[in-house]
């Protein structure tokens, strides 16, 4: 019997298309089906939309930011927040920007906490299933949207959700001021 193992991006863009009735694919590399264009997408927006909130998957609590020679520090394009502690800090055209002191200019390394968007094969394997559930729900409502067919995935995505929060929770850093889902929900 063969090693199960966490799913890929590939399994997870045929799964889509299994949903939708349409053909599996083997590659994803230069692969031109628009079907398989719109998987992806709708397996990208699952992914973010569940990311962005920040947990303990996809947040570092002290992110190190070096400034380069001309001061200015570039964030890395995955980052979708950035806080430092007690700083008026935002993020403008992938550079640090201080609001208080109106400048993209500094002299020494900024500890963030920042929150990233992972690439699918970086997730755990419970946001992997719960983003997969996710986006074929939305990719069968849009194509095919038959009432059964619907309510029966929402109760498997419904199922994926609680796993993965479950999941996040016991591998998590709870203390209030360490946790990112905590305090965004708390705002």
């Amino acid at each position: 019997m063969a090693t199960l193992t966490p799913a890929t991006e590939l399994e997870a863009v045929n799964f889509l298309l299994e949903a939708i009735e349409e053909e599996t694919v083997n590659t994803l590399v230069n692969n031109t089906d628009p079907d398989v264009a719109a998987a992806i997408l709708y397996l990208n927006t699952s992914s973010r939309a569940l990311q962005i909130a920040g947990w303990e998957f996809n947040t570092e609590n002290s992110y190190i930011l070096s400034p380069d020679v001309s001061g200015r520090i570039e964030v890395p394009a995955n980052v979708t927040k950035l806080t430092v502690p007690g700083k008026r800090y935002t993020v403008r055209n992938r550079r640090l920007y201080d609001r208080d002191e109106q400048t993209y200019t500094f002299t020494e390394s900024v500890e963030a906490e920042v929150i990233q968007l992972l690439s699918f094969p970086d997730l755990p394997e419970p946001a992997r299933q719960y983003v997969v559930l996710d986006a074929a729900f939305n990719f069968m409502a849009k194509r095919a949207p038959d009432e059964l067919i619907a309510k029966l995935t929402r109760a498997q995505v419904t199922d994926a959700w609680n796993n993965f929060v479950a999941d996040d929770t016991r591998s998590g850093n709870f203390s209030f001021s360490h946790n990112a889902a905590i305090q965004n929900r708390a705002r």
